[in-house]
């Protein structure tokens, strides 16, 4: 798991896969359940548009990836084991 801050400051928390994408313009990097971290909480990431817990991004969008402390791990695996 690692945390992804991205260009428009959301911050989420999930699994990322490198893909290779098909044709130049395509989403090249695969969240996989991915979390956004809102005020100290986690939210499944666009819960409000899409039942998929596997999502596409273009790499350009990503700011930095780091890894997560502790206690947001913590946070992550309890999140996923409710669902």
């Amino acid at each position: 798991m690692q945390v992804i801050i991205l260009k428009n400051n959301q911050i989420l928390l999930c699994q990322v896969e490198p893909s290779e994408a098909e044709l130049p313009g395509e989403p090249d990097v695969r969240l996989l359940e991915p979390y956004e971290l809102v005020e100290g909480s986690l939210t499944r990431w666009l819960k409000d548009v899409t039942i998929q817990n596997e999502m596409m991004i273009h790499s350009d969008q990503i700011l930095t990836i780091v890894e997560p402390v502790q206690a947001l791990i913590s946070s992550y695996n309890e999140v996923l084991q409710e669902r």
